[in-house]
């Protein structure tokens, strides 16, 4: 996007040149110079191997995990990203304070390919624990991703939703 406006701005400056009733451009306006996203980030729930798109409004489930904590399991969706490992975290906060509610999570892991696109890879099934269910249950949370690949570009998403009582992970016992 930086070489798009500056672009635009050289050729305003060269346009203006010839039209001495139009103002001379030395510098791009600091307000058409945005940084570009280089790759797109969706997030959703899902366990391992699995990524469902969240839709907004729909609850956030709350999951016993196979050693007994409760998380709200999370997936992402990266698009466009530079290939090798991602480092992604995932934190999930109050909608109301963002006071955090989860054990963050920050892993670096090489992505798996996402089955619905050649242009896509994935991080499923990731569990950041909620240690007191009771602080969070019927509220509203944001479940926070942010991905950086190995060039350094970032992207983020998030989720909200009220936090319900879900399947447990694990099966009945």
């Amino acid at each position: 996007m930086k070489r798009w406006a500056l672009a635009a701005a050289s050729f305003l400056v060269a346009c203006a040149a010839g039209d001495e009733t139009s103002p001379v451009v030395t510098e791009p306006d600091a307000a058409l110079v945005t940084e570009e996203v280089p790759f797109d980030v969706a997030i959703g729930t899902g366990s391992r191997g699995l990524f469902i798109p969240h839709e907004p409004g729909t609850p956030l489930p709350l999951q016993r995990g196979c050693q007994g904590s409760q998380h709200i399991f999370t997936s992402v969706r990266i698009l466009g990203a530079s290939p090798g490992l991602v480092r992604v975290r995932v934190d999930i906060v109050h909608a109301d304070d963002d006071a955090g509610v989860s054990v963050p999570i920050d892993v670096r892991l090489t992505p798996e390919p996402d089955p619905l696109s050649d242009l896509a890879s994935r991080v499923t099934g990731l569990t950041p624990v909620v240690e007191v269910p009771r602080d969070v249950l019927s509220m509203e949370a944001i479940v926070r991703v942010s991905v950086e690949d190995e060039s350094g570009a970032s992207a983020s998403a998030e989720m909200r939703g009220v936090v319900a009582w879900g399947a447990d992970s694990c099966g009945a016992h």
